[in-house]
């Protein structure tokens, strides 16, 4: 059984926070998730352009996502590459801002996203609308 869990990590102390993260496995399936776990971040790339997504992404990363949805749709070069290989944690409404995004790219090209997790991979098979403006590519 999977599940995705939502919860504002603002609103909980450390230590109530550390209890619920307890009884979470992290990607490697053994191991508790951790408070120090970093947001969401984010790196230019030259070649290929575009950009390189590290940590984890939900609801205090909020702002993050979004200046990344917007750089996607505006981007000037005719193929961007979105590369999560630094990506821990990907939320829905993330993946959603940039689904959407890739959509309104002015060339009409498909953002190609690079050594996709498996976790992301699997959203994409499970949300097939949001791959619509999207390429993954085995790079």
């Amino acid at each position: 059984m999977r599940a995705c869990c939502f919860y504002d990590r603002r609103l909980l102390p450390g230590q109530g926070f550390e209890e619920l993260a307890g009884a979470h496995l992290t990607r490697s399936g053994l191991a508790a998730c951790s408070v120090e776990r970093p947001g969401l971040s984010v790196s230019p790339l030259v070649h290929p352009p575009g950009f390189r997504l590290s940590g984890s992404a939900g609801y205090e990363s909020r702002h993050v996502a979004a200046s990344v949805a917007a750089a996607l749709a505006g981007a000037s070069a005719e193929h961007v590459t979105l590369d999560l290989s630094g990506v821990e944690h990907l939320d829905v409404a993330t993946l959603a801002d940039i689904a959407q995004a890739a959509l309104r790219r002015p060339s009409g090209t498909r953002v190609r996203l690079t050594r996709v997790p498996p976790m992301l991979q699997r959203m994409l098979e499970l949300f097939p609308e949001l791959g619509a403006g999207m390429e993954v590519t085995r790079r």
